[in-house]
């Protein structure tokens, strides 16, 4: 397994799934780099390419945009990247090339979408990219964007890969995280959304991979923290209920991040990959998610 003396960075409590800035042309270099200090200045760590920074729709061109990017603005943590593909010899060519990049840290890997594949397969996928690693692996547990969940004899059978490192899980249910830290009790588990936190936390969760994280990146930090000092417990959820309910009217894509931060001033182009569009951003979302970001600001203060 991965020590705390070898990978400091893997204890930080709050990565920010970052979004990937874009222009008519490709990627927004300069606001990549503005969101990049934003994270470093509140020493969050940063997932690049993940399903909020559009890395499975962005050309491998501005993928490798991204990265260059990236390495020139290293913050307080190596990066993360997602990895997800549902070719395999394409996402071991992937895989070889990140090796080879000193600023990134650690990987987000998911099951491949569409093929639903059943607990052998997950596991020979699974182990084939944890064995082709060569940076510790964050395994993403996420049902509704790959029709299927890992299973937890899966887990069990590669708990102890010396590339394997944490769990994210996306189902929004507290329960089910701890159902897997129950077969693999060593893993780092880490709740993937944002408004859920509290429930995972009181599963044994460590830390959060936030999307609200681009938007308030020192709030989110102090959410994080304020939670896991109190176990998840000793807060009351109405001091956040609004958070939580804007969080939740937000959706599962950047649309909504993209023209929230657009909106306020942090993001000069509202700019998606198709299939996403920015037509489908609705405004309403805006203004239940500033009434959030409010009542969480006063909630930590």
């Amino acid at each position: 397994m991965v020590t705390k003396m070898d990978n400091d960075f893997l204890n930080c409590p709050l990565w920010t799934a970052l979004i990937t800035p874009l222009t008519e042309k490709g990627v927004d270099v300069h606001s990549l780099r503005q969101l990049l200090r934003a994270q470093a200045q509140a020493k969050n760590g940063v997932l690049l390419l993940g399903s909020t920074g559009e890395g499975s729709t962005l050309s491998q061109e501005d993928r490798r945009a991204v990265l260059r990017c990236a390495q020139e603005e290293q913050g307080a943590y190596p990066y993360m990247v997602g990895i997800t593909d549902i070719s395999l010899p394409a996402l071991l060519a992937w895989v070889d090339h990140l090796n080879g990049l000193a600023a990134v840290g650690s990987y987000l890997l998911a099951l491949p979408p569409y093929v639903r594949p059943g607990p052998a397969g997950q596991y020979e996928w699974l182990k084939t990219i944890l064995d082709h690693s060569t940076k510790p692996v964050m395994l993403y547990n996420h049902p509704g964007r790959v029709g299927v969940s890992i299973d937890r004899g899966v887990i069990k059978d590669l708990k102890d890969h010396p590339r394997l490192w944490a769990l994210k899980d996306a189902t929004g249910n507290g329960a089910t995280g701890g159902d897997y830290l129950a077969v693999a009790p060593q893993l780092q588990l880490f709740a993937g959304d944002d408004g859920a936190l509290q429930d995972y936390v009181q599963a044994g969760a460590v830390g959060l991979v936030s999307v609200c994280g681009n938007i308030l990146p020192r709030e989110m930090r102090a959410y994080v923290q304020a939670l896991l000092s109190h176990k998840g417990a000793d807060i009351p959820v109405s001091d956040f209920m609004a958070f939580f309910n804007a969080v939740n009217a937000m959706g599962p894509n950047p649309v909504s991040v993209k023209g929230v931060m657009h909106a306020l001033g942090l993001l000069p182009h509202n700019i998606l990959q198709l299939p996403l569009t920015a037509n489908d951003f609705n405004a309403t979302q805006m203004i239940a998610l500033k009434a959030g970001m409010t009542s969480l600001q006063k909630a930590i203060s």
